[in-house]
């Protein structure tokens, strides 16, 4: 049960969607919109125990972004599809799964006429993490296969179980669909039957005690896939026979690894699956982990247990004890050749002359002594070792096993690259097409909008000067108030205030006029000299008014009547609060911002008009204030020549002058009288232009 849960490891992988290849080839640059969606892990558990959810929207909210996308996704799925599955396009009986185990359950089944096979997880945070790992690196394995012959399962998509179908208590609603290989016999399902499986393998049987030919052709299968994996960034850690799938009518890759729940992506920045695993003791390396100064040597020791398994019959039948249920070889692997610090040649000869067991004892005998037997003898001992480093790499160890399996494996490898790189630079041709086209679409809809916006001001503008221009003339025909009474604030729209003048003073204001859209009342709002505007007098009425004094601090002096009118040119001292500015087309906002810049220009005037004629040892002006006008800061930088406030001996604070820096933070001061004196720059103001 413990082996076979291992054989079923899987997990949960995010709401089903639709796989693309634009993730897979690392194109991010090239597709904003187009990837893989991911969800988090916890929102996947409580999606998976719900209904069905529909598939996440994939492309982009603009249709031209639609339109290059789709182009894209078409580039993707013809290089390699893989697909988003409902349950109706599956034949298969969820109730009834092929085999169960720890971590989920395997459905044989049929979609689109070809034979498949599903893994589905259960929800339990483990199992959906390796099932999670799973996925991905199916994914990235599976990039720009097109029709090629691989030593691994091929994904074909994902399945997503809607909630009217009866599966398994506690089972997610989701899987991984993969084509069925062969009639789905492992290499442990070889070993422990009668079935011929060199001849399953294409090779002729051995002859001798032992089977060399075999065990070299496992091996030198096994490590060619572990190189093409080991090339993406793949570490599978639970390399053994019955995570070896034997497909006899792939004269190419008749082995072909499955289950890659325990295994990491040492490409992935975040290393991908590295803390979640579940090693098989019988094949894992004695370092149990990844070790960083080889990573992928931990998949080749047990791809040199497997192959010490085929090559010894005792060791490949399985087992009949409740103590050792994994046969003679568990015995071995877990107990035996742990205790001779995985020396093999030690141990063969200690098993040479035992005589509990004579037929294990004839076969390790002949392994150890007769010379047909040496080369492939060496090459497991180079391989079982506990020292990482003096272990072979994938590469180096399927140079040991046969120079023409590793010119093959490398003839492969090429291959590979050079589909995945012809798919990479078609992907990213459309993806610059696309670009070019979207930059076209944009900038043609920006020529429209500009060209409509442009008619639009000119309308704006014909009609507001042929309202200026009737405004004049009826002034000029009947008198300003007669045009206000007729007209209102119809008129006064953007740049009304310039048709109202001296006419307009202690005229009534017209009583359509609105506080907010005719004209305004706020303490920020700034006023000129000679400017019109809205006073209000003390019988409630509102009349037009003509600023004639600025004294500063938001005080004005309004001229409210006209000569020889009551109170012959009667004036009024106002705050800036109690005058309404007469509305120009912009909004309150926008009058306040307006009248705080010309404020803080006028204040940049006047201050530097200061400056320009102050004299070193003059005093400040008395209304400067502190961090306001003038700032004290141990972080302040002053220049040469800069105008600068020192307090002096009397206390009252003086203009000065930088003469240069001394250095530590000192700089050397004029300060009146032909004197110059050190400052720490703490003890200096800066002037705030």
């Amino acid at each position: 049960t413990r082996r076979e849960g291992k054989r079923m490891a899987g997990a949960t992988g995010g709401l089903p969607v639709l796989l693309v290849l634009a993730a897979s080839l690392e194109l991010a640059q090239g597709f904003s919109n187009v990837g893989l969606l991911a969800s988090g892990l916890a929102g996947r558990v409580q999606k998976c125990g719900g209904g069905a959810a529909a598939a996440p929207a994939v492309f982009g909210a603009t249709s031209t972004g639609r339109a290059r996308q789709a182009g894209l996704l078409g580039m993707q799925m013809a290089a390699k599809q893989l697909q988003f599955f409902q349950t109706k396009d599956i034949q298969v009986n969820w109730n009834s799964p092929a085999a169960r185990g720890n971590f989920g359950c395997v459905y044989f089944g049929k979609v689109g006429g070809q034979e498949c096979v599903i893994k589905c997880p259960i929800l339990e945070e483990f199992s959906l993490k390796l099932f999670d790992t799973e996925r991905a690196v199916n994914i990235k394995l599976n990039k720009a296969s097109g029709d090629f012959s691989l030593p691994w399962a091929q994904m074909i998509g994902e399945v997503n179980i809607e909630e009217n179908v009866n599966i398994p208590k506690n089972l997610a609603r989701i899987g991984i669909v993969w084509r069925k290989e062969g009639d789905g016999q492992t290499l442990e399902d070889y070993l422990q039957s009668n079935k011929d499986l060199s001849k399953a393998l294409g090779i002729e049987k051995d002859k001798g005690l032992l089977r060399k030919e075999l065990s070299l052709k496992v091996m030198a299968e096994m490590l060619a896939g572990l190189q093409l994996m080991q090339e993406k960034g793949i570490m599978h850690r639970d390399v053994k026979p019955s995570n070896t799938l034997v497909v006899p009518s792939d004269a190419k890759h008749s082995l072909k690894i499955i289950d890659f729940g325990s295994s990491c992506d040492w490409a992935d920045p975040f290393k991908l699956g590295l803390g979640d695993a579940t090693n098989d003791p019988m094949y894992a390396a004695p370092e149990k982990t990844l070790n960083f100064v080889g990573p992928g040597k931990f998949d080749v020791f047990s791809v040199g247990m497997t192959g010490l398994r085929v090559l010894i019959p005792t060791f490949s039948r399985g087992g009949v004890s409740r103590e050792w249920p994994g046969g003679r070889f568990q015995e071995f692997a877990e107990v035996e050749f742990p205790k001779t610090g995985y020396d093999l040649e030690q141990y063969l000869k200690a098993q040479s002359s035992s005589t509990k067991e004579p037929q294990l004892a004839k076969e390790c005998y002949e392994l150890l002594s007769n010379p047909e037997y040496q080369p492939v003898r060496k090459l497991l001992q180079s391989i079982l070792v506990k020292n990482v480093i003096g272990r072979p790499s994938v590469q180096s160890a399927l140079q040991q096993v046969g120079g023409s399996f590793a010119a093959a494996a490398q003839q492969e490898s090429q291959e590979v690259k050079n589909a995945e790189a012809e798919v990479k630079r078609q992907v990213e041709d459309a993806s610059k097409q696309g670009r070019e086209r979207e930059k076209a679409d944009e900038a043609s809809v920006k020529r429209a909008e500009q060209e409509e916006e442009k008619v639009k001001k000119s309308q704006a503008e014909r009609a507001l000067n042929a309202a200026q221009q009737f405004l004049k003339s009826q002034t000029q025909q009947k008198g300003s108030a007669k045009v206000r009474e007729l007209f209102g604030s119809r008129i006064l729209k953007k740049g009304a205030a310039s048709g109202l003048g001296d006419a307009d003073i202690a005229n009534v204001v017209p009583d359509d006029w609105k506080e907010g859209k005719d004209y305004f009342k706020s303490p920020r709002l700034g006023f000129s000299k000679g400017e019109i505007v809205v006073a209000f007098r003390s019988d409630g009425s509102r009349r037009f008014g003509k600023i004639i004094q600025d004294y500063g601090e938001q005080t004005f002096d309004i001229l409210v009547d006209k000569a020889g009118g009551d109170g012959d040119g009667q004036f009024r001292t106002e705050r800036a609060a109690s005058i309404g500015k007469i509305a120009t087309g912009r909004t309150i906002q926008e009058e306040e911002r307006a009248s705080q810049e010309t404020t803080v220009r006028a204040l940049k005037t006047q201050r530097k008009d200061i400056v320009s004629k102050a004299k070193v040892g003059d005093k400040i002006p008395e209304t400067w204030l502190m961090n306001k006008d003038v700032a004290f800061s141990p972080t302040s930088f002053f220049k040469n020549n800069e105008v600068v406030v020192i307090a002096n001996a009397s206390g009252s604070l003086c203009f000065g002058s930088v003469s240069k820096t001394v250095g530590d933070g000192t700089l050397e001061v004029a300060v009146g009288g032909g004197k110059k004196k050190v400052f720490f720059a703490g003890s200096l103001g800066k002037i705030l232009i």
